[in-house]
């Protein structure tokens, strides 16, 4: 296959492949030539170039127009250029061990459990470790008028009595406001309304209308409810805690008075005597502008202490 070589002074011809790297003198001018290397095996698509014109090629050595010829090289398009080498990259490979992942997860999950064991004991050991801490609990949610939580510091016994004598007095208040009908259908539909939120609280925990009737509520002329009395009264009462605090609030709210405390923010202990599960001190608190004493319970239940406010609730 011919070489095509174009010289300076504007001459082209085609030289033989023996002279592929090598020098001549161009026939027109006698300037040094270097004949190029064969080119890269053109594509089968490529139109033969045409040959110059006669004005172009003197000698007769039927030259082609080079010109012609770069465009159509695929070497000079851009597209046509090599891209870079680039390593292909490497997969990352992560294999667990399944093993390992159980024995992590059954480590962490045995601290877990330990902290919140830990957890635990310091609230039952700290908060109730003696009669005095349980007390200043009951005295800070008194203050705070947080009675489920007050609830919580007293023996079951203490809070199912204390919840029978409100079933009690809230059935005597809902009874009083029915008197208000004799009044009238206006004094009636004023009692009512009156007495609604005490009404809501006694629906909310299961104490409607018949199941107050189907009681033995009466009055407390005896003494605070006790034994199958009191059973029955806080049977119908899922979340007795709950309860307590409920019907205090209606009670406020109907009364409009704000009811003292049990325990005032200067209630104290005095002459604490422990004696196995039980204990006994005095409560001495400033009610009214007067100082009051009277004894006071603690029972421990397990490992808490709690108050036990001597009523009649156990048999």
């Amino acid at each position: 296959m011919s070489l095509i070589v174009k010289c300076v002074c504007g001459q082209a011809f085609r030289a033989n492949p023996e002279l592929a790297g090598k020098r001549v003198r161009c026939p027109a001018c006698g300037n040094p030539l270097q004949i190029p290397l064969p080119a890269p095996t053109q594509p089968a698509q490529l139109q033969p170039l045409a040959p110059l014109p006669a004005s172009d090629d003197p000698l007769g050595l039927g030259g082609v127009d080079l010109g012609a010829a770069v465009s159509q090289s695929p070497l000079a398009s851009p597209l046509a250029t090599p891209a870079p080498y680039r390593a292909p990259a490497r997969k990352l490979s992560l294999r667990i061990n399944p093993r390992v992942v159980l024995i992590v997860a059954g480590s962490l999950g045995g601290v877990g459990l330990l902290a919140v064991a830990a957890w635990v004991l310091w609230l039952v050991l700290g908060t109730f470790r003696g009669p005095e801490a349980v007390f200043a609990k009951a005295r800070q949610a008194a203050q705070n008028e947080e009675w489920e939580r007050l609830c919580g510091c007293l023996t079951d016994e203490s809070r199912d009595s204390l919840a029978g004598m409100m079933v009690v007095a809230a059935g005597l208040m809902r009874g009083f406001g029915q008197l208000a009908a004799f009044g009238g259908p206006a004094k009636a539909q004023e009692a009512q309304a009156k007495m609604q939120p005490v009404i809501d609280v006694l629906n909310k925990h299961g104490l409607d209308e018949a199941t107050l009737k189907s009681l033995p509520t009466g009055g407390m002329a005896g003494g605070p409810p006790a034994g199958d009395r009191l059973k029955q009264l806080v049977a119908p009462i899922k979340d007795r805690n709950r309860f307590i605090g409920d019907i205090i609030r209606a009670m406020k709210q109907v009364s409009n008075q704000a009811m003292p405390p049990p325990y005032q923010s200067d209630a104290k202990l005095d002459g604490l005597k422990i004696d196995g599960d039980t204990a006994t001190a005095t409560l001495i608190q400033t009610v009214g502008g007067r100082e009051r004493r009277e004894p006071i319970k603690f029972r421990k239940v397990g490992w808490t202490w709690k108050i036990d406010l001597g009523l009649p609730g156990r048999r």
